[in-house]
């Protein structure tokens, strides 16, 4: 089976990653061969975009199917697909037909690309959604959904190094930096507490906090697992928001496979994820912030045995071998009109 993966990045971008790029060569032997394009080259002037239309469309053509993550088409990509017919199935792990900022009045706002996205989406069989809050709005469009956890792999630890002090750690994209503000003023207080503790930061770029030291690693994908290791406690501040509340737990489940205490805001998955209050916290205000990550700081018993439960849900739940069978069934089963699952 030959499947053409549209995709919206490489190795470098965590969805793109976690969701398809992972499982290429599990795929492979299974039968399943993709061919992996990444949206938007689409060289330059109108023989360069004629170009682009032309492979487009003879790679659908070979294809037997098509799989499209987090990628809007443009009317004649839609106009191309739509003539070959092919299977079509949308992969997606945030509500990306929203903003990521709300307006003045935290009302969500569509996003530029929303109109493009909502209609390629109508012209796929199902949809491939990272949790209920994304299905509950695809269906609304009228298009079948299968739940897909996104889930990250769980692999053999090395004994964690000793050392003095605590260091709570973050690790993201640069545009959730404005969700610092749901923790900020409890990391303050922490760290001014306790010359010991520290604060780490990993992105693509530094954040601006002010009143809060912290260390900055510029993350690559060859050195996530190294800056990971240095966590002692790692944090997951969301707003309660219809973005946010689209989001898949990614961060969180990273955390928790490394056997990394996790302390996240009760939005959206997060809740479902940390259903055991033994494997994680969800503090829902500036206190109880202050106060799990004080709790976790004080007690490395503590923060032993968090992060050793937080490791069994994403080992049972949310591992590689999860989204595998989760990917070999929607691509090897295809749902039939109007299943939801």
């Amino acid at each position: 089976m030959r499947v053409f993966a549209l995709l919206n990045g490489g190795m470098d971008t965590a969805s793109a990653r976690e969701r398809v790029l992972r499982y290429i060569p599990a795929l492979k032997e299974n039968g399943i061969h993709l061919e992996v394009h990444v949206a938007g080259n689409l060289g330059s002037g109108k023989t360069g975009k004629l170009k682009y239309l032309f492979n487009f469309g003879r790679n659908i053509f070979q294809s037997d199917a098509v799989l499209i993550h987090r990628v809007h088409l443009s009317p004649r990509e839609r106009k191309i697909l739509r003539f070959f017919g092919k299977p079509t199935y949308f992969d997606i792990d945030d509500a990306i037909w929203y903003s990521i900022v709300p307006d003045e009045e935290g009302n969500p706002i569509f996003s530029p690309r929303a109109e493009n996205l909502l209609e390629t989406i109508r012209l796929c069989r199902f949809v491939r959604t990272g949790n209920q809050y994304l299905s509950d709005f695809v269906q609304t469009l009228g298009v079948p959904t299968r739940i897909a956890p996104t889930c990250v792999p769980v692999s053999d630890l090395p004994p964690r190094r000793k050392r003095t002090g605590t260091r709570i750690g973050w690790t993201g994209n640069s545009s959730s930096f404005h969700y610092f503000s749901i923790c900020k003023e409890a990391i303050q207080q922490l760290l001014q507490e306790d010359a010991s503790t520290t604060f780490t930061v990993i992105a693509e770029k530094p954040p601006d906090l002010p009143g809060i030291p912290f260390e900055f690693r510029e993350w690559s994908l060859e050195k996530e697992r190294e800056y990971l290791d240095e966590f002692d406690i790692g944090i997951m501040p969301l707003a309660d928001d219809k973005w946010a509340g689209g989001k898949c737990g990614y961060k969180l489940l990273l955390y928790m496979s490394l056997g990394i205490p996790a302390v996240a805001s009760p939005v959206g998955v997060n809740k479902q994820i940390l259903q055991n209050p033994e494997a994680g916290y969800l503090p829902q205000n500036s206190k109880e912030w202050y106060q799990a990550l004080k709790a976790l700081i004080q007690d490395p018993g503590l923060r032993d045995s968090v992060g050793q439960e937080g490791r069994k849900v994403a080992e049972k739940d949310y591992s590689t071998q999860v989204g595998l069978e989760d990917l070999l069934r929607d691509l090897q089963q295809p749902a039939p009109s109007g299943e939801t699952s």
